[in-house]
């Protein structure tokens, strides 16, 4: 073919006919780039447009839209995209010749980059007091702390468990997956530094205390039951030398599991929406719990028993789940502290045996009513044999109970 005869050629072609080979080579790899960035940008835009119908469906929904349901189970791993797509599109923009960023890009990014925002920004921001890893009274004898952990019903090094337990300084351990040989095992150790203790062998569940365990009662929730346990804390002001008994309400829960290995292994969403609707029920049932007091009697401002909720509650924060609780009770952890505070690691999560495991999503939780002040919260980390890390907080104790100063009530299961 002679140069000039264009006949049958390509319109590319056409404009590189006659061209010398290095200058069409570079042509082709400037269209290839143009190309390449335009993609990336659309697959930028089909990520924030995806955000915003998952947004709308969730505020509407909440987890009753499947796809939503399983976007909140990723919790903050749904963003990870944002921090790919973006320096990806800008790579491929300078590759071009373009300026890395453009009105384009920018539109593109918002959606994303303001979800993002509103669900985990002011967890990045180090404004908060941080966890100092030892629990114990306050300065003052008006605190109490508290630590919840799921020990793992395989775990292999109790003893490790046990040294993370006794660091912690805490006054009341709140522990899921405790087998009776498990609890056994600790409560030896354990016994001489937390007294009063109560063991549910159906839920798995076991509380320690230093403080008098006055009432004990299993909520019968489905898959597992919860704790609810009356105890009796002394408080002593150092400042105006008041002091008395505070009564506390705990609340030890293992909520309905994800159901994420029938979703992996089957393609079986069936769990996943069934141990859902269990988890709601659980939710809902704890909040009821939460809204009466001692006496059985609703809850309102003059009648209040200051409450906390400890649990591996198998959500994140995205779930609505987490909306209800948080819309009654208040997160320690995200008053008291900073960071995402991931406490499920993986993959030993997943029952792969692995040296290296990293903190992957939060599931562990401590919230507590209005009655009681988050002074400090932190993750542990160290899972002494767990696929989970501790969570600690202490709390600020309201005024003592009136006509209690120098005594308590003795009892519960100290033997």
């Amino acid at each position: 073919m002679f140069i000039g005869d264009t006949n049958g050629l390509s319109d590319r072609d056409r404009q590189n006919a006659g061209l010398p080979r290095s200058l069409c080579a570079a042509r082709q790899a400037g269209a290839d780039a143009v190309t390449h960035a335009t993609l990336v940008e659309i697959l930028l835009g089909l990520y924030a447009g995806g955000l915003l119908i998952w947004f709308l469906l969730r505020t509407g929904f909440g987890d009753d839209v499947t796809l939503v349901l399983i976007g909140n189970y990723l919790g903050v791993w749904l963003f990870a995209p944002l921090f790919l797509l973006v320096p990806w599109v800008a790579i491929a923009r300078a590759a071009t010749g373009l300026p890395l960023w453009s009105l384009r890009l920018t539109l593109l990014a918002t959606v994303p980059v303001l979800l993002f925002l509103r669900y985990y920004g002011s967890a990045l921001l180090p404004l908060r007091s941080r966890h100092s890893g030892k629990g114990g009274s306050g300065p003052d004898g008006r605190s109490v702390t508290v630590l919840t952990f799921n020990l793992l019903y395989g775990n292999k090094d109790l003893d490790a468990a046990l040294a993370v337990l006794l660091d912690s300084k805490a006054d009341i351990l709140a522990l899921q997956e405790i087998r009776p040989a498990i609890h056994a095992h600790l409560r030896k150790t354990l016994h001489a530094h937390y007294p009063y203790d109560a063991f549910s062998e159906p839920g798995g569940l076991v509380v320690y205390s230093r403080f008098t365990i006055v009432e004990e009662e299993l909520l019968p929730f489905e898959p597992w039951p919860a704790q609810r346990l009356t105890l009796q804390v002394w408080s002593e002001d150092g400042t105006n030398g008041s002091s008395g008994w505070v009564t506390l309400q705990l609340i030890n829960a293992h909520l309905a599991p994800v159901g994420i290995f029938p979703l992996v292994q089957r393609l079986d969403i069936e769990p996943v929406l069934r141990e859902a609707r269990l988890r709601n029920e659980q939710v809902t049932a704890i909040l009821e719990t939460v809204a009466v007091n001692g006496n059985g009697k609703p809850h309102d401002a003059s009648s209040t028993v200051p409450t906390i909720v400890a649990c591996d509650c198998n959500m994140t924060e995205l779930n609505s789940t987490y909306t209800a609780m948080t819309g009654r009770l208040r997160d320690a952890y995200r008053e008291r502290s900073w960071g995402l505070g991931h406490t499920f690691i993986v993959p030993r999560g997943f029952n792969i045996p692995s040296s290296v495991n990293i903190r992957a999503q939060r599931l562990d939780y401590l919230f507590h009513s209005d009655e009681l002040v988050a002074e400090m919260a932190g993750v542990i980390r160290e899972p002494a044999g767990s696929d989970h890390l501790p969570v600690l907080a202490r709390f600020r104790l309201p005024e003592p109970d009136s006509g209690t100063d120098g005594e308590g009530t003795h009892g519960g299961t100290g033997e």
